[in-house]
């Protein structure tokens, strides 16, 4: 269908992100997958995604497409492997917020002058009560 329905998908869901309106977040979230960038200091055999400092508390950033998470990658090329490339690997949305640990939030697209969304951790913890 062209791909019409994913941009509203995304649209849908950081408009409630940005609202931090759980509720919505927890019906719209189990259809995303997030595209994550590897922390390229994880441990070796071990992927962790790239954690960044949002509002004061850890975040992690998770990406609505490849192509967001390029741009980052163009932005700040520090995320990026020694051979220049991002590693990245997909995580459904279910997934996403139930592996977040207590304290940690999340930035989605985290790239250009403008950030998609930004979870807290307090609203993490709601949507994992949601989604249990």
């Amino acid at each position: 269908m062209f791909g019409f329905g994913r941009k509203n998908k995304d649209a849908d869901l950081i408009s409630a992100m940005c609202d931090a309106d759980a509720a919505a977040v927890a019906r719209l979230i189990p259809a995303q997958d997030f595209v994550m960038i590897s922390d390229s200091d994880a441990p070796a055999g071990g992927r962790s995604p790239l954690i960044l400092e949002v509002d004061g508390f850890p975040a992690v950033a998770a990406f609505t497409s490849q192509e967001n998470a390029a741009a980052f990658g163009q932005e700040f090329p520090d995320a990026a492997g020694p051979d220049g490339s991002l590693d990245v690997f997909v995580v459904g949305g279910g997934n996403f917020v139930k592996f977040l640990p207590e304290g940690v939030g999340a930035v989605i697209n985290p790239a250009g002058e403008r950030v998609g969304a930004v979870l807290a951790p307090d609203v993490v913890q709601e949507l994992k009560r949601l989604l249990a």
